[in-house]
């Protein structure tokens, strides 16, 4: 394994992601509608820079849903399932019982 080994993987993932990453970049939700006809369930990081929780919180308000609920993970990021397992579960397991 050399140095250069990393440099090629990660401009080959780079490659592999980039229709994702321009299509996640120009993605408008509210643009989308929020009229939903199937129970609303966010599971947010306390501390997630990338999907803010005031963001999500405002948005949601303007979401209608036969249910809307927002479950907010103490001390997480944006990878709750992995910051916080435990209470990612939780949330999980309650917004299964809503379908």
């Amino acid at each position: 394994f050399q140095l250069a080994d990393l440099s090629l993987f990660t401009r080959k993932l780079a490659n592999q992601n980039s229709q994702l990453m321009d299509w996640l970049l120009d993605f408008d939700l509210p643009a989308h509608g929020a009229d939903y006809q199937i129970p609303i369930c966010y599971i947010l990081g306390e501390r997630d820079f990338q999907s803010p929780t005031p963001l999500a919180k405002a948005y949601l308000q303007t979401v209608t849903a036969p249910e809307k609920r927002l479950y907010i993970i103490r001390g997480a990021g944006h990878n709750t399932m992995f910051d916080a397992p435990a209470a990612f579960g939780k949330a999980i397991r309650q917004a299964r019982e809503l379908v």
